[in-house]
């Protein structure tokens, strides 16, 4: 591997690592009370800046990846695009269902977040999986490096699919603070992230 194909590699798995750790530290329970310590004004905006700041830092990454042009590290037959395809098109359809789930005007920032004394909500894909959306994710990862298999796009789902598993965690010791013994009852019974196996 020449030295420019190694740096390009180098530097798109930063700017990766840095959107997630930006994220988590957007999501964080710590940064949020600190911010709203100084303008507690702005929490009625917090949720949709977040979306905002997460949707234009990824679009960045995707320019970024797009301009290095990373050679694909697999060689994948000509109809693969097809099973990719079919796969964005599952994950697309258990996001949508997944979805059922959450108010989307408050996951969109455009409603005020409930606060604690909520309901843990275990109907619907969620009797499946406890994080239906990450479920949908991950399809929709794997059929996106199939339908554009370059190397830039399999730094991009390695990342990610690592990322998910940390956030994942990250988010289950907030879910276990909001809802206690419920939840871990609930984590007992019902998997993580893939149905009957993790």
């Amino acid at each position: 591997m020449e030295i420019i194909e190694f740096w390009k590699i180098v530097s798109l798995a930063l700017i990766w690592i840095g959107y997630y750790a930006l994220h988590s530290l957007l999501a964080s329970t710590a940064f949020k009370r600190r911010l709203l310590a100084k303008w507690p004004n702005f929490g009625r905006h917090y949720r949709l800046t977040y979306n905002a700041v997460a949707i234009l830092t990824l679009g960045a990454g995707f320019l970024w990846q797009r301009q290095l042009a990373i050679q694909s590290p697999l060689e994948l037959p000509a109809w693969s695009w097809m099973m990719g395809a079919a796969m964005i098109l599952v994950g697309s359809v258990l996001m949508k269902w997944a979805m059922r789930g959450y108010n989307l005007r408050e996951f969109a920032g455009l409603d005020s977040p409930r606060h604690s004394g909520g309901k843990l909500y275990t109907g619907g894909m969620n009797a499946w999986v406890r994080h239906p959306l990450y479920f949908a994710g991950i399809w929709i990862l794997m059929g996106a490096y199939l339908v554009r298999p370059s190397g830039g796009m399999a730094i991009f789902v390695a990342i990610s699919l690592i990322y998910l598993i940390i956030g994942t965690k990250w988010e289950e010791r907030k879910l276990i603070d909001e809802f206690g013994d419920e939840y871990l009852q609930y984590q007992r019974k019902v998997k993580m992230l893939i149905p009957y196996i993790f």
